[in-house]
């Protein structure tokens, strides 16, 4: 592995110290893998990460990309024995597929001060490759380029990540001959532990693209029925091939939202670790933390909608923020006002279709079962907004041109339309329906 030793190189590694510029603002499409620590200081995983070693580093040396809170990763090249240039103690990240890493920060230590006959220690992060030369290498801690913090071999702190290079990252603790020569050797560390070149990463914040367009297919059940009653049932699956997840589902009757969940939580790990402040991505610490494909099962209640024809939409949105329109259909509902019936007496019910908007309330037909051919209805009506009645009772035989001249009349909220069936030697029925605001009418027996 080659070091660039003129002036103007060192000054641009150097440079690199202070780090790359933010991170892009968020957009749909991005997600964050959290390894070692979540925000909250928990646990998180290390998915994605693996460790190796090359050209025979000494025996103390390590690699190892298992971590936890206040156990970091190391890539450690020890001074124990003189080493060849060109051996390394690497830490490699692989996003998962169908993810592309483009930013991120790392909490890391990177010491560099290993120097022998005609090499360097050196510690570097690298993306997307790591290479003989050291084009990819974007944050770098070595003896030949001199201190790299506060007079010291050693650079600890936050590294911010190359902005959408892609590819892998790659953290390393290596010997690096001059020019490229794996005859020079390293023969002398600096630090206390006596080492040529270390890496530790605490935790690392990685931020991932994801293009994946989430959707859903299969739907059935007595939502799209004609004329569904009640509460009814809406399945389907939902998807997100070669994405992070389905994170949410949401179902909206007539624009407004009836259902907004997260259909499985994968055993918690669908649930974010939190959200990033500098692109609103959401974080997770597994590189699948969401179901790619979930059946999902929805109560639709229907009971309180006005007859007809209504707008049903299912939205999909994965873990990166993909969200997908998957369904837009309209469905027919049939949820007619049925009165209540007394215990004794007359009991007759009446059936009635109603249409309202605002305060206006339209009683579109109605209908009545149950009547004895010999029962009289009365019909009146109380309050500001009650259209004129020219029948106000008919007996039995009668009774459907009474109803029929009461389909299409018009009420206001807190009207009052009061029906009272008589019958010889039974009981009278008495039942009182009352417009309200926006919504179904409200049927009750009164004495």
């Amino acid at each position: 592995m080659s070091v660039r030793l003129a002036a103007a190189g060192a000054a641009a590694m150097l440079t690199l110290l202070v780090m790359i510029a933010a991170a892009p603002a968020a957009r749909a499409g991005q997600w964050m893998q959290v390894s070692c620590v979540n925000p909250n200081g928990s646990p998180a995983g290390f998915q994605g990460w693996a460790d190796s070693s090359t050209d025979n580093p000494p025996l103390a040396s390590v690699a190892d990309a298992a971590c936890a809170p206040g156990s970091p990763m190391v890539a450690n090249l020890s001074a124990a024995q003189a080493v060849a240039g060109d051996a390394n103690e690497i830490l490699t990240y692989t996003p998962p597929p169908g993810s592309t890493l483009v930013g991120g920060r790392m909490e890391v230590t990177l010491y560099g001060g290993g120097s022998g006959t005609g090499a360097t220690g050196v510690a570097g992060l690298h993306e997307p490759a790591f290479k003989p030369d050291d084009a990819d290498r974007f944050l770098v801690c070595a003896a030949i380029l001199g201190p790299c913090q506060n007079g010291t071999f050693t650079w600890s702190g936050t590294a911010t990540l190359p902005s959408e290079r892609g590819g892998n990252l790659i953290a390393a603790a290596s010997c690096a001959g001059a020019n490229g020569l794996a005859s020079n050797t390293c023969t002398k560390g600096q630090d206390a532990n006596n080492n040529y070149a270390s890496v530790f990463i605490y935790s690392a914040d990685l931020l991932l693209q994801n293009g994946s367009v989430p959707g859903a297919t299969g739907f059935t059940g007595t939502t799209l029925e004609p004329g569904a009653r009640g509460l009814t049932q809406l399945l389907f699956t939902a998807t997100d091939p070669s994405g992070p997840g389905v994170y949410l589902v949401q179902v909206f009757l007539d624009g407004t939202a009836i259902y907004s969940q997260t259909p499985n939580s994968n055993s918690g790990q669908c649930a974010p670790a939190g959200t990033d402040p500098g692109t609103g991505a959401l974080m997770f610490d597994t590189q699948q933390p969401c179901p790619q494909a979930e059946s999902v099962d929805v109560a639709i209640p229907t009971t309180g909608l006005q007859d007809g024809r209504h707008d049903l939409s299912v939205k999909v949105i994965d873990a990166a923020g993909n969200e997908t329109t998957a369904f837009d259909q309209t469905i027919t509902t049939s949820n007619p006002l049925v009165t209540p019936r007394p215990a004794k007496g007359v009991r007759a019910q009446f059936v009635m279709k109603w249409h309202w908007a605002g305060r206006r309330t339209t009683l579109r037909s109605i209908a009545v079962r149950k009547l004895t051919r010999r029962a009289v209805v009365h019909v009146s009506c109380a309050g500001h907004g009650c259209p004129k009645l020219r029948m106000r009772s008919a007996s039995g035989r009668r009774v459907k041109r009474l109803l029929s001249g009461l389909g299409g009349r018009k009420f206001r909220a807190g009207d009052k339309l009061r029906f009272t069936v008589t019958a010889p030697r039974l009981n009278s029925e008495r039942i009182q329906v009352t417009i309200r605001n926006n919504r179904i009418p409200q049927a009750r027996l009164v004495r």
